[in-house]
């Protein structure tokens, strides 16, 4: 039986959506949103995201579709402030997704993330100005594919089954909670 991608998607939001919301709740990620985000403010979410996703992205190779993000975020993260990164060794998560399905899994945060980093980047430009945007690889250049890349996610979605789709859920969810430990590891 093959799921259509929004019922794909309705069981991956249904079994993320609290993770997603608490991960914007913590203090690291909330100083992204505030009105007097400074550059360190920044520096410490993106060096959770990265992070993160140097862990994640290494088991996505295999997607040849998937477009990798710590590159993007590496370079931003020379245009700010240093900080010291969270120790990924000792968080939980997926450290490499067996199959495509659970690659997918992952892939569903971490695009997500792109759609969100497009309303960030509003604040930020904002805030800071447009140079700061202009010069910024995962909140400028690389947020203008976030549509694109979720859009090709959608289509990789449709194709699973009630049983992969429950293993992309748990994925996502184990990405979601990796995300959550390196943040609060970096508050």
């Amino acid at each position: 039986m093959s799921r259509e991608p929004t019922t794909a998607l309705s069981l991956l939001r249904a079994h993320t959506n609290e993770l997603h919301r608490a991960l914007e709740r913590t203090p690291c990620m909330t100083r992204l949103s505030a009105d007097d985000a400074t550059p360190a403010d920044v520096a410490r979410a993106l060096t959770v995201l990265h992070a993160g996703f140097v862990r994640v992205e290494a088991g996505l190779r295999e997607e040849t579709w998937y477009r990798p993000q710590a590159p993007a975020l590496a370079a931003d993260l020379a245009l700010l402030p240093t900080c010291p990164a969270p120790r990924v060794a000792d968080a939980p998560g997926p450290a490499s997704p067996p199959n495509h399905a659970a690659r997918l899994g992952a892939a569903y945060v971490l695009v997500g993330s792109r759609l969100g980093a497009r309303t960030i980047a509003r604040n930020l430009r904002s805030q800071w100005g447009a140079a700061f945007i202009a010069a910024s690889s995962y909140y400028g250049a690389e947020a203008s594919h976030a549509s694109e890349q979720w859009q090709t996610l959608m289509g990789q979605l449709a194709p699973l089954d009630e049983a992969e789709a429950e293993v992309a859920s748990a994925v996502a969810v184990a990405t979601f909670r990796l995300l959550m430990t390196l943040s609060e590891a970096a508050a």
